[in-house]
């Protein structure tokens, strides 16, 4: 009896050893397999699969079909980074066309020195990834177009791009906030809103943040199994046999009044926040409320955004509310409505959905620097 088991128990071992070892020779060569297509994808334009060639070609004139696939592709291809305070950041980066300090802002046009340089009137710009400048080349953002013109004015001026991807008024002000910790001093700073107050409810990365605080069984063994080659051969075959995809659903966002105003409200409360410390330690701050491709813009050619996706667009609806508001709200002296730059003018003025040419960023700059020289700002005299 005692043999019968013996035999029994080689006989199971040999095999679940052997499976084990299919297994294991399984996942070695996909992981062979997806090296080799993370690699392919590394280098790949994701914006010319989904919108094609003609319409690259259409945003990007002084480019040859090889230059937008660079660009492109270092535009997102990137990942973020972890940063104390903030949550994230976008991660250090040297390309071509796109370069990433490792403090956490983008380099651009005669980029100024880090630390500090006194002797210069230091600008710092904060935003989203449309301030970062997704899609445009370094030269190209709203920074450096306007150290461009804040240079002809005053030429010690330099821009520093502090815009994120994700960012909004609630981890801009934090990211303010940590600069002025580090002993970071600069003499103006401007914040460039409105697209992810309504696309952001919470920073970035939150559920993922909550998972591993909540330390429940088997989270740190989740997120290591989501990443071995045979869980993502089997998410993909769930995919494609029944058409559930393995990326989660969009969330839903509501256009009624009641959720429109708790973001305005956030908005605005975040503002005071940030006006009360720019204040206390005397830097002018000035406030802007940016144009979106889904507001008051009808271009000749809907490359990007149908006519039926800009009337549900869900921003939107809450471009209409706060206009009023920010004309009842808003310091005049400090704010600067541009949703509306684009009203009436059919050239594009958008490389996808949401993010700017290089030429509305120049416009978008323009109206800046008429603001900020309206006011006086720049008028002081030349550091030395």
């Amino acid at each position: 009896m005692f043999k019968k088991w013996v035999s029994r128990y080689q006989f199971v071992a040999v095999q679940v050893f052997t499976l084990l070892l299919l297994v294991l020779l399984l996942n070695a060569l996909l992981s062979l397999f997806y090296f080799y297509k993370d690699q392919q994808l590394k280098q790949t334009n994701p914006i010319v699969q989904k919108y094609g060639r003609e319409a690259l070609r259409s945003v990007y004139p002084s480019y040859s079909d090889q230059e937008q696939d660079v660009l492109l592709t270092e535009t997102w291809t990137r990942k973020q980074q972890y940063e104390s305070f903030t949550g994230f950041k976008e991660a250090a980066f040297k390309g071509k066309y796109l370069n990433v300090h490792p403090a956490g802002f983008r380099m651009g046009w005669q980029q100024g020195p880090w630390p500090l340089d006194t002797q210069y009137t230091n600008v710092f710009v904060f935003g989203g990834s449309t301030t970062f400048g997704y899609g445009v080349a370094d030269t190209e953002t709203l920074p450096s177009h306007l150290q461009r013109l804040l240079q002809k004015q005053q030429p010690g001026v330099r821009c520093y791009n502090f815009g994120r991807g994700f960012y909004y008024s609630e981890q801009e002000r934090a990211l303010f906030e940590k600069l002025l910790v580090e002993g970071v001093h600069p003499d103006l700073v401007i914040f460039i809103d409105g697209l992810n107050e309504y696309a952001q409810p919470e920073p970035e990365f939150v559920e993922q943040t909550k998972a591993l605080f909540a330390q429940q069984p088997g989270t740190l063994f989740q997120y290591w199994f989501q990443g071995i080659p045979l869980s993502r051969l089997a998410r993909s075959l769930r995919y494609r046999l029944l058409g559930i995809s393995p990326e989660p659903p969009e969330p839903n966002h509501s256009c009624a009044p009641d959720s429109i105003q708790q973001i305005h409200s956030r908005y605005w409360q975040n503002r005071k926040l940030i006006e009360a410390v720019a204040n206390h330690v005397k830097i002018p701050c000035v406030f802007i409320w940016q144009p979106i491709s889904c507001f008051q813009y009808q271009p000749k050619d809907a490359f990007f955004l149908t006519p039926q996706e800009a009337n549900d667009c869900y921003p939107g609806c809450g471009y209409g509310q706060i206009a009023t508001e920010w004309k009842k709200n808003a310091d005049m002296d400090n704010s600067l409505w541009l949703a509306d730059i684009q009203k009436s003018r059919i050239a594009n003025r958008y490389v996808d959905k949401v993010h700017y040419t290089s030429a509305f960023h120049a416009e978008i700059a323009d109206s800046i620097v008429s603001n900020l020289t309206r006011r006086g700002v720049l008028n002081q005299p030349a550091k030395k």
